[in-house]
């Protein structure tokens, strides 16, 4: 199946604070999924019904010297077992927030994949061999 999506998701740990809009619902927090430009998926323990909602969020990673903090909407929730317990899945569609500390954060954890695969690459295959112009 062809990949129908605009902008390539990163695998990301760490996790959001989610408050509504309308204050209804406090506080909570679920857990990265993936992010890409449009918008981030994250686990939560718990059934919140947000669906549709718009929702401030404060996104923390171990890659990030501050939050990413925007305003958001909750277009899907799904049910899914993972570990035999049921979790579910949200997909949040940004709405309002900072591009450019987006873009930012981006650019940092492609930086992070792409080391990742290098020394992948590394581990398997032994240090990079020069070729005759002496680069690598």
């Amino acid at each position: 199946m062809a990949e129908r999506r605009e902008y390539i998701r990163y695998d990301i740990e760490g996790h959001i604070d989610l408050k509504t809009e309308d204050g209804a619902i406090s506080s909570f927090k679920v857990d990265v999924i993936d992010i890409s430009f449009l918008g981030v998926s994250v686990y939560s323990k718990e059934k919140i019904d947000i669906l549709d909602k718009i929702v401030y969020f404060e996104l923390i990673s171990g890659l990030l010297e501050q939050p990413l903090i925007g305003k958001g909407r909750v277009k899907y929730i799904h049910e899914e077992i993972r570990n035999k317990a049921p979790v579910f899945r949200m997909g949040l569609e940004f709405i309002d927030m900072d591009k450019s500390a987006l873009l930012h954060f981006l650019n940092i954890t492609q930086e992070m994949l792409a080391l990742k695969i290098r020394r992948a690459g590394h581990a398997r295959n032994g240090p990079d061999i020069p070729d005759s112009f002496g680069t690598y």
